[in-house]
């Protein structure tokens, strides 16, 4: 009996010793400790009260926004005192009471800096970066679930228990919202070939290289700004020639 007392409990640390070591590997790296920021890149910024600033920038999150002056101060702007920046190539500017929506989570932000893709020929895309309230339903997130049920073991208990329910974490995201011109609402893109070919080839339709390459060709999220903004020129060529 002993020795099966020991068996059980080299048992329930072995499967915590596993299954932690699952959690480690399976948790990003900025959930694990402090996240990597990206790098300082030279930009300007358009203030709401209308000033115009050259500075160092870094978007660390949809809403904060750090600007190292030529004087070497840093400071700290929301989406509240800024209303357009320029970053190393790419325009940024501020969208307000929109919603992002990804497979079964959405959530609605009052204010969030976004990233200009195309902003023209009828068509309005930006890209979102920032922190979301994320759902993991009935156990999804795994490493989670088996972090639980190591400390849950090494407590003591042999009984498995039974995880259910709806468990939030905040995971940064990007996603790309869509609007045509005169349609009020925000489209987050959705994710898989399918599903986006249905959105984005209607809009490109009267281009026929660019439809007939969404029809048939590989199409993913991360393509479209590209898409798009080759779409914008070639129609804003057209139109003038």
């Amino acid at each position: 009996m002993a020795f099966s007392t020991r068996f059980l409990r080299g048992h329930r640390v072995g499967v915590m010793v596993f299954l932690l070591s699952g959690f480690a590997l399976a948790t990003p790296a900025w959930a694990q400790g402090k996240k990597k920021l990206p790098p300082l890149q030279p930009g300007r910024l358009h203030l709401a009260d209308g000033r115009l600033l050259p500075a160092q920038l870094r978007l660390e999150d949809g809403d904060v926004l750090k600007a190292l002056g030529p004087d070497g101060a840093e400071k700290t702007y929301s989406p509240d005192e800024v209303s357009s920046f320029v970053m190393g190539t790419d325009s940024f500017t501020v969208l307000r009471d929109f919603y992002v929506t990804l497979v079964r989570d959405a959530e609605h932000y009052s204010s969030s800096f976004m990233r200009v893709c195309a902003a023209s020929a009828g068509l309005e895309l930006y890209e979102f970066r920032g922190t979301m309230a994320r759902q993991q339903v009935n156990g999804g997130n795994l490493a989670l679930v088996g972090a639980g049920l190591a400390l849950h073991m090494a407590a003591g208990n042999t009984a498995i228990p039974v995880y259910g329910g709806r468990q939030e974490t905040f995971v940064m995201t990007t996603a790309w919202l869509l609007r045509r011109d005169g349609n009020p609402r925000w489209l987050t893109l959705p994710s898989g070939a399918r599903n986006l070919r249905e959105v984005i080839e209607p809009l490109v339709a009267d281009d026929q290289v660019l439809a007939a390459s969404v029809r048939w060709g590989s199409l993913r999220r991360e393509d479209v700004p590209a898409l798009l903004s080759q779409y914008v020129a070639r129609k804003t060529a057209k139109a003038k020639s």
